[in-house]
């Protein structure tokens, strides 16, 4: 069973936090809005939709989307490493009139709360009827975020696996979606593929896992497309792989995860790096203390720094990760 690992896109979940005095209208704890509904996807065909412009400087996957009934529109950050369905702010809760209900768990100071998603629109792909968290302080009003510009909606992988294929094209910049058709590349020779497995735990999270070599060694790492950094992973695993490089300078610093807090890691940026048939030019490499929370469990979690010159297609259909040479 592993830990609720959430990716970097949900820091200001956890560290920017700060109370709207706004109140939020909730059910009652029994009183469950989404009891006896089933999520799902409502998508026509194939669709292709850009990248918001936030991928320019964060490198995770995001586009563009809105609630139902609004015209007001927020950047959607595509997320396996979220292990939950969606997440979403007091903010959108209040402007959007989300439906409310029961606490889920409480984490440090904080409940996380239970709202119900009627309809998230990306661009003509329509998600209905999902469940979504949301942060309430302990003891006081339902608390924001106060984060300026930042008011991302997080869909996560238990979301994001009810399409075959997704596939993540950062040459041309656009996300391509599919709920009824197969992935079929025209020239697959041009794609290299890697097992994908989906594991989930008692509560409902899911978590994404893939196999490839990294630096000789195959690796088995959890798969975060929610992240724009490179790769995070336990010291025994660093200790097979560092022989692999000539010289590797390491450096003390610190890495923020939500609902963990800021851990001690050492970094180094190695200046080639084999991921599969790809050789990653600067690629950045956290190492973690084995019992460290993020990487205790699932040894290694890799971010998309690795991949934002080249396409990606997660083949849930087949179970396959495909990279483009």
């Amino acid at each position: 069973m592993y830990k609720v690992v959430l990716s970097v896109a949900l820091f200001p979940f956890l560290f920017l936090l700060g109370c709207s005095g706004l109140p939020v209208q909730s059910a009652a704890d029994n009183e469950n809005p989404a009891a006896g509904i089933e999520g799902h996807i409502v998508q026509a065909d194939t669709m292709h939709i850009k990248y918001h412009n936030l991928w320019s400087t964060a490198r995770f996957m995001v586009v563009e989307g809105g609630f139902s009934g609004s015209t007001k529109k927020y950047p959607v950050v595509l997320d396996t490493g979220a292990s939950r369905s969606v997440f979403v702010k007091e903010s959108h809760v209040r402007q959007n009139q989300l439906p409310c209900y029961s606490v889920a768990e409480e984490i440090n100071d904080y409940r996380v709360r239970n709202c119900l998603i009627r309809e998230l629109n990306l661009c003509g792909i329509k998600i209905v009827d999902w469940p979504a968290f949301y942060l309430e302080r302990k003891g006081g009003s339902l608390c924001g975020l106060l984060a300026g510009e930042d008011n991302s909606i997080i869909v996560g992988l238990p979301v994001l696996r009810h399409f075959k294929y997704i596939v993540f094209d950062s040459i041309k910049k656009d996300v391509e979606f599919s709920s009824d058709k197969s992935f079929a590349p025209i020239q697959d020779n041009l794609w290299q593929k890697y097992p994908i497995t989906i594991e989930e735990d008692l509560s409902g999270n899911a978590f994404l896992f893939v196999e490839l070599p990294i630096a000789g060694e195959k690796v088995q790492v959890q798969f975060d497309t929610g992240s724009g950094n490179g790769l995070a992973v336990r010291q025994t695993l660093w200790q097979k792989l560092r022989p692999n490089f000539s010289s590797v300078r390491m450096k003390k610093g610190n890495d923020v995860y939500p609902y963990i807090g800021r851990l001690n890691c050492e970094k180094t940026v190695i200046p080639e790096l084999q991921v599969g048939n790809r050789a990653v030019k600067n690629a950045m490499v956290s190492v973690f203390a084995d019992d460290c929370p993020l990487v205790d469990e699932c040894g290694a979690l890799l971010g998309m720094q690795y991949f934002f010159d080249t396409a990606i297609a997660l083949d849930f259909e087949n179970n396959l990760l495909w990279v483009k040479n």
